[in-house]
């Protein structure tokens, strides 16, 4: 929408978002200035080698053992390339190789790739541009030392959202004047999860807020099968 002109065609003079938050009490709000949700960037990788018998599996590079050694090397960058300060989530969700489990022929074959995807989520733009040149530099130097190729591809997501100060607090006076300041939490820590309103934000002031949705059954995280949000928010949500 932001690309598309959506500023341009409806002119606002700043932006505000709210979501429902499991894990924050029913009647509360949370809210900070600043970088408050993390960006989101995800890379994959493909190891190639070729088809081999594992009983000559030293005729041909093992597409797994270079991928995890690779997934290792992550993994160090992650807590000795970056300064320990700087908040940073990267996690390996997949790791796919072989032929199905079930294929009982396949356990004597090594495939001739190995395929890996993973996530890097940070509160510094400038961090997001050091994972995309390093993560790249070691997988394909990795794959090369061991006689392989490697396929990289690290793709931009959502950026940090950010909050600016004059629209925080007028978010959580606002807030404020619904449920008590008691009930306000003003300074939160961020949360390394990433948001699409942040592109908003790139754009214009503004705030994005969180309302509790309170604990209990059907209140596990966001983005779960079991999510159910909580009615009795509506009011305190309505009246914000």
């Amino acid at each position: 929408m932001v690309r598309d002109g959506l500023f341009e065609k409806f002119p606002v003079a700043a932006v505000f978002g709210m979501p429902n938050f499991p894990g924050i009490p029913l009647g509360h709000f949370a809210v900070r200035a600043g970088p408050m949700l993390a960006s989101i960037d995800t890379f994959e990788l493909k190891v190639l080698s070729e088809h081999n018998h594992s009983a000559t599996q030293y005729t041909s590079p093992d597409p797994i053992l270079i991928a995890g050694r690779i997934v290792e090397a992550f993994q160090a960058f992650k807590s000795r390339g970056i300064n320990p300060a700087e908040p940073v989530m990267m996690s390996i969700t997949q790791f796919q190789a072989g032929d199905p489990v079930n294929d009982k022929q396949g356990v004597h074959i090594t495939p001739d790739q190995a395929y890996v995807r993973g996530t890097v989520y940070t509160l510094n733009d400038a961090v997001r541009d050091v994972f995309k040149v390093r993560l790249k530099q070691i997988a394909e130097g990795t794959a090369n030392t061991n006689r392989a190729r490697c396929e990289f591809e690290y793709q931009r997501g959502y950026p940090v959202l950010v909050n600016t100060e004059t629209e925080k607090k007028l978010a959580a006076a606002t807030a404020a004047e619904v449920v008590g300041t008691d009930q306000v939490e003003s300074n939160m820590q961020p949360i390394m999860g990433a948001e699409d309103f942040a592109s908003m934000l790139k754009e214009r002031p503004g705030c994005y807020i969180l309302i509790g949705n309170g604990d209990g059954e059907g209140t596990c995280h966001v983005h779960n099968p079991s999510y159910d949000f909580n009615d009795e928010a509506i009011p305190f949500g309505v009246g914000y």
